[in-house]
């Protein structure tokens, strides 16, 4: 059975989800600071491990992104920085769709990306290219609940 959230709990997701995205980007720096192709990963390392505090989160290298998985506490989320691996402010509906999943809130992606355009139009994100990106003028208003 899928549950279903409200759009004020899908705002303190993708909060959590980019408060992830910017520790695991920052826990990987620091493990491999001599990595410099930033644009094709072509020095990146396959697959590894990175810490955030006690936590493990195992990773490996796919196209233009890392997909990370933690692995030492439940629930295992999941998050796919598949492009704009720099940005860890950058969001899409494939990537919130892969996290919600590890969570057991199933969305369709299409739900999702209605969502993402509603909080567009309210002034929470900006809209990029190929996904969103929370305003940062906004974001002190989302605390990152745990």
């Amino acid at each position: 059975m899928r549950k279903k959230i409200s759009t004020a709990c899908f705002i303190v997701h993708v909060s959590f989800f980019i408060e992830l995205q910017r520790q695991l980007l920052r826990a990987f720096t620091r493990k491999f600071p001599n990595i410099n192709d930033f644009e094709l990963l072509l020095d990146f390392p396959r697959k590894g491990v990175v810490n955030i505090r006690t936590e493990r989160w195992k990773f490996r290298k796919h196209g233009l992104g890392l997909y990370f998985r933690r692995k030492s506490l439940q629930p295992n989320y999941v998050v796919d920085m598949h492009t704009c691996f720099t940005n860890p402010y950058y969001i899409d509906s494939w990537r919130l769709f892969l996290f919600l999943e590890s969570v057991n809130n199933n969305m369709t992606q299409n739900e999702i990306t209605m969502i993402l355009e509603k909080m567009v139009s309210k002034g929470i994100l900006n809209a990029e290219k190929y996904g969103y990106q929370l305003k940062k003028k906004k974001s002190s208003q989302y605390r990152i609940v745990r």
